[in-house]
């Protein structure tokens, strides 16, 4: 199931934000802290806090483990699926270029990202 969700202090929706966004609705955390710890962990890696290294270590540092799904169909599933799949837990999806909180079965995003491919996520085991 989708809901709308938007943590972004100043409401955009076009920001480029989706790692910060879905991350601060997983750990259930502001926008702000979200983005100074995901800031500070891509200097500690010597990259932007945008790139796939920075998510991948912070979510290994909260304990959580990354899994990958075949991105080709018709072995490949979307976030719907994916949620209906698996409707209890915390996941953060993965789809390339786009990342969505996944909890309890419901997907938290600014647009209903149902439809988009997940290449690889991230859960707790």
């Amino acid at each position: 199931m989708y809901k709308f969700m938007n943590p972004n202090p100043f409401g955009k929706t076009m920001a480029g934000d989706c790692v910060v966004r879905a991350l601060s609705i997983l750990f259930d955390q502001s926008w702000d802290q979200t983005y100074t710890e995901l800031s500070l962990n891509g200097f500690i890696l010597g990259t932007m806090p945008s790139q796939n290294s920075v998510h991948i270590s912070y979510m290994e540092q909260h304990g959580y483990k990354m899994h990958t799904l075949p991105h080709s169909c018709p072995s490949c599933i979307t976030v719907k699926e994916f949620s209906e799949r698996y409707p209890n837990g915390k996941y953060l999806l993965c789809m390339g270029d786009h990342l969505v909180a996944l909890i309890r079965g419901t997907y938290y995003d600014i647009f209903d990202s149902g439809q988009e491919i997940v290449a690889y996520y991230f859960s707790k085991d």
